[in-house]
């Protein structure tokens, strides 16, 4: 029969190590999704400026969200001002 070893540790300490990793890759994830994000909408500047009213966006409104920080979501913000405009 084996006998396993348990080793003594701190509980919890896996956590504390996964959490604090979780808090250091968060921002990198956010920051990466976000500019993928700015990618997708740099491409509505294309579009003929009757197709952005149609959507219920302006340039201005693309030009803007493109200036936000990495960490805040271009798509959300430009949602926010679509729906403020109705």
């Amino acid at each position: 029969m084996t006998q396993f070893h348990h080793t003594h540790r701190a509980p919890g300490l896996k956590t504390a190590l996964a959490t604090r990793i979780a808090k250091a890759v968060y921002p990198l994830i956010t920051g990466l999704r976000n500019w993928r994000e700015r990618q997708r909408i740099e491409m509505l500047l294309r579009y003929d400026n009757d197709r952005l009213h149609d959507l219920g966006i302006t340039r201005e409104d693309i030009r803007a969200v493109m200036e936000l920080p990495l960490s805040k979501n271009p798509a959300f913000e430009l949602e926010r001002r679509r729906c403020a405009r109705r």
